[in-house]
C-alpha cells in the first residue's frame, strides 16, 4: 500500500474507496516504528489530495492519532505528523475548523516554537495554511492561539522558502484581521506581532539578500507599522463576522 499510494494520485484513490482506510490510521500508531512509519505516510499522501479525499479521513478519526502522533518522542513522527496536518489545513474551511476543533492547532504553534527545524518548518505551513484558509472564527482562534509568535519565532532561521511562507502567513492575518468587522482587530494582531519580537526581525530581514524576503519584510513594516509618533495599544476582538478573503494555500509533498 505504500508503494501504491506513492506512484500517482489515480491509486491513492484505489485506496481512499477501499475498505482499509481505518486500519491504516490506527497502525499510524503501533508501537513498531517499521509498520506506524509506513501507514503514517500512506495517510499523509492521501492528505496531498483533494478535499474530498482529506474529508473521507476525517470523517474516519485521523484527527485525534495526529493529534497524539504530534506527542511522539521520535521527531520524524512529529514532522510527518505535522505534514499530514498541514495538508489538512490547506483543504476547505470547514476542515481548518474541524483542525482547531480538534484542538490541535495549539500544539501546532507550540510545537513551531519549541522542536527543531525540522519540525518547527512543517508546523508552520500548518498555521499559514490554516490562516489563508480559514473562516474569521478561526482567525479569531489562530490569534487567541498567538499563532503569530510562533510565526514571528521562525523569521531568524537562515531558510529563505521557510521564511517566505512565514512573511505570507504574517501578512494574511494582518490583512484578514483588518477585514474583520471589529475596528480593533488589526490593532490586536499588531500589538502580538510586537510582543513577540516580530518587527526586530522584519527591520533586520530588510537587509536579507533574497530580493523576494527584503520586499515581502519591507511591505509588511510599511503597510502596517509605518507609525512614527501614534502608540500601538493593546486591543482585544470582541466580535468575528463572516467576510469573503481568498488567499492561496498548499499541499505538498513532505520536504
Amino acid at each position: 500500500l505504500y508503494n501504491i499510494q506513492d506512484l500517482e494520485d489515480k491509486k491513492s484513490k484505489a485506496i481512499v474507496q477501499s475498505e482499509c482506510l481505518s486500519t491504516i490510521i490506527a497502525l499510524m500508531e503501533h508501537s513498531i516504528s517499521g509498520i506506524q512509519s509506513p501507514a503514517l505516510r500512506i495517510i499523509g499522501g492521501i492528505l496531498t489530495g483533494n478535499d474530498d479525499q482529506t474529508q473521507i479521513l476525517i470523517t474516519k478519526g485521523v484527527l485525534p492519532s495526529l493529534h497524539r502522533l504530534l506527542g511522539s518522542p521520535k521527531t520524524p513522527t512529529r514532522k510527518e505528523a505535522a505534514w499530514a496536518i498541514s495538508n489538512i489545513t490547506a483543504g476547505n474551511d470547514a476542515q481548518v475548523q474541524a483542525v482547531i476543533k480538534e484542538g490541535i492547532m495549539a500544539q501546532i504553534v507550540d510545537i513551531a516554537i519549541k522542536d527543531n527545524f525540522d519540525v518547527r518548518r512543517e508546523c508552520i505551513w500548518a498555521i499559514c495554511n490554516a490562516i489563508a484558509g480559514g473562516l474569521p472564527e478561526s482567525i479569531f482562534q489562530l490569534i487567541i492561539l498567538d499563532a503569530s509568535s510562533a510565526l514571528c519565532s521562525i523569521l531568524c532561521v537562515n531558510d529563505p522558502r521557510t521564511l517566505n511562507t512565514a512573511l505570507d502567513g504574517i501578512k494574511n492575518l494582518l490583512e484578514k484581521s483588518k477585514k474583520l468587522p471589529d475596528p480593533n482587530a488589526n490593532k490586536a494582531v499588531m500589538d502580538s506581532i510586537e510582543r513577540a519580537g516580530g518587527l526586530v526581525f522584519l527591520e533586520k530581514l530588510q537587509s536579507h539578500q533574497n530580493h523576494e524576503i527584503y520586499l515581502k519584510a519591507i511591505t509588511i513594516i510599511e503597510d502596517y507599522f509605518g507609525y512614527e509618533d501614534e502608540e500601538i495599544e493593546p486591543q482585544t476582538i470582541d466580535s468575528i463576522s463572516i467576510f469573503n478573503f481568498e488567499q492561496c494555500k498548499m499541499s505538498r509533498p513532505l520536504s
